[in-house]
């Protein structure tokens, strides 16, 4: 493992260091009101995780504490939280030793971000965590790479309990190693606290997708409204009469607007094969989020050719060799059962 706090290249953007913040807030409140204090950078990053372990038999816990102070006004007269997302970044070696504790200003409202995964008391062994928690987010995976866990991930427990309560004030981050043996260090944690919620749609914006030639649909996602500058994770599901990997290309149930990025799309490609199903569709409905939902269904029509786009599942395309040869079919069993029928009228 590398030395715990040796430089690592930083993938986020809009991150402010903490120096940073505290500067630019005083001296310069309209840049810092632009700023809304949806991504602020922990106080006491990179910071060394103080080690648990065992002194004459009795288990004990190394605990860090992190704090955060968010100024009052940069919502202006919005104060109250609509949602809370935490990002944070650490290197461990053990990383199923740890629990992480986010709590509100108040110092009695708090919430279990992530509690000694894999079990209690010593949890996986998989170094690293670089992940974003979000309520709507998927539920923790391990990863066998480093960091072995990343992504947006579900935390353990809901950050709804903040919902309602004031933006300003210094938050605190919990950081405990809860086994001993093992070292890691905090890099930096953030909150994203938007002012408002955006509004989030989905549209079939090439609503038919084709086989021979291969032509793709495509789905748009899109966010208006509340704070482009943080991410936005949006999860969706699918249904219709065509089954991902058989009619199409299978993709995530889920996109990842980054800051900035208002659109994502979701491309429909077709998998030709030896059925004729002409018609089959594809809708995808997105699930709930931060944000408020707009337009929440779209479908995609996959069809056989260009010709057969607008027909109904079941049309035989006459036109077509294949259909020729299904219609000689139809034709060809529809006489062997008339030819029956006589000889067993007499």
């Amino acid at each position: 493992m590398t030395s715990l706090l040796a430089p690592r290249p930083h993938p986020r953007t809009a991150l402010f260091a903490a120096t940073l913040v505290a500067a630019t807030l005083a001296a310069s409140p309209a840049q810092a009101q632009l700023a809304n204090c949806t991504v602020l950078a922990g106080t006491n990053c990179r910071e060394v995780i103080p080690d648990g372990g065992i002194l004459q038999g009795v288990s004990f816990s190394g605990t860090l504490t992190s704090t955060l102070t968010v100024p009052a006004g940069t919502c202006g007269a919005v104060t109250s939280l609509v949602d809370v997302n935490l990002q944070v970044r650490l290197k461990h070696n053990w990383v199923g030793d740890l629990r992480l504790r986010l709590v509100h200003p108040n110092g009695t409202t708090a919430a279990i971000a992530l509690q000694n995964p894999g079990g209690a008391p010593a949890g996986i062994s998989g170094e690293d965590l670089d992940a974003t928690f979000n309520d709507e987010g998927p539920s923790l995976s391990i990863s066998s790479t480093i960091p072995t866990i990343s992504g947006t991930v579900k935390p353990v427990g809901s950050f709804s309990v903040f919902d309602g309560l004031p933006r300003a004030g210094t938050w605190t981050l919990e950081v405990v190693d809860s086994r001993g043996g093992n070292y890691g260090a905090l890099e930096d944690w953030t909150l994203e606290l938007p002012c408002t919620l955006p509004t989030v749609s989905i549209a079939a914006t090439v609503p038919n997708a084709v086989e021979q030639p291969v032509t793709s649909g495509q789905f748009t996602i899109t966010r208006t409204g509340g704070d482009t500058a943080v991410p936005l994770f949006v999860p969706f599901t699918l249904s219709g009469s065509a089954t991902p990997g058989a009619d199409f290309t299978s993709f995530p149930l889920f996109v990842t607007l980054p800051p900035g990025v208002t659109t994502a799309t979701i491309d429909v490609l077709p998998l030709v094969d030896a059925d004729f199903d002409n018609g089959e569709n594809v809708f995808v409905t997105l699930g709930a989020g931060d944000y408020t939902l707009g337009n929440a269904v779209a479908g995609v029509f996959i069809w056989e050719s260009p010709d057969l786009v607008g027909q109904s599942e079941r049309a035989i395309p006459t036109s077509s060799s294949l259909g020729l040869a299904l219609l000689a079919l139809v034709v060809a069993a529809a006489g062997a059962g008339l030819i029956a029928s006589r000889r067993l009228l007499g």
